[in-house]
């Protein structure tokens, strides 16, 4: 993967209002970030997502992202590196 900022917004349903998941992927030299700042604020019906949800859905995408990558950047990202919960904003 190229070194670079990637953004999406995914537009869905929601009870209140139409909801947003923001999330910008920034690629480094040897690391990935993803903020998911400008994402909806909570529902009050009660469909949001906890932190360890979040944390763990974006490990799996980021992991299958690298699992594609060659073997030199999948062996910057070992499974304790991906666990870190400060990987996910």
């Amino acid at each position: 993967m190229s070194e670079g900022i990637y953004k999406n917004v995914l537009k869905m349903d929601g009870y209140e209002n139409e909801l947003e998941l923001h999330a910008a992927l920034t690629v480094p030299k040897d690391s990935m970030h993803v903020d998911f700042s400008g994402t909806t604020c909570l529902s009050k019906k009660g469909t949001n997502v906890p932190l360890n949800y979040a944390t763990a859905y974006t490990v799996f995408a980021l992991r299958c992202l690298v699992g594609r990558i060659s073997a030199i950047m999948r062996d910057l990202w070992h499974h304790s590196q991906l666990m870190d919960p400060r990987a996910v904003f």
